[in-house]
């Protein structure tokens, strides 16, 4: 599976950054965002374009919660990455169970 790391300089993100057409040319599944910029509008339109959408830098405990409850047409964020994941599957499996 292909994954396109977007480095997003601002909190209002317009389809035009994440470079569309070109994803779709290169067979990439999804886009994946630090989870500063990572909120529903943004999960949505991911989702609507067809794409995965993928967090990294999942940290810390509030972040953890607001992404594992984030859901848009029954689905759940594709993947999260995180240097704890212990504390992650525990909050994941209070949350979406």
């Amino acid at each position: 599976m292909l994954i396109n790391s977007v480095f997003l300089k601002h909190s209002v993100i317009e389809d035009k950054h994440f470079e569309l057409d070109d994803m779709r040319k290169l067979n990439i599944n999804g886009i994946n965002v630090n989870y500063n910029y990572a909120n529903f509008e943004l999960f949505k339109r991911v989702k609507d374009h067809g794409f995965k959408f993928c967090v990294w830098g999942v940290l810390f405990k509030r972040s953890m919660k607001k992404l594992l409850t984030m859901r848009y047409k029954a689905e759940y964020i594709d993947a999260m990455m995180s240097n704890q994941p212990d504390r992650l599957v525990k909050f994941r499996n209070e949350l979406q169970n």
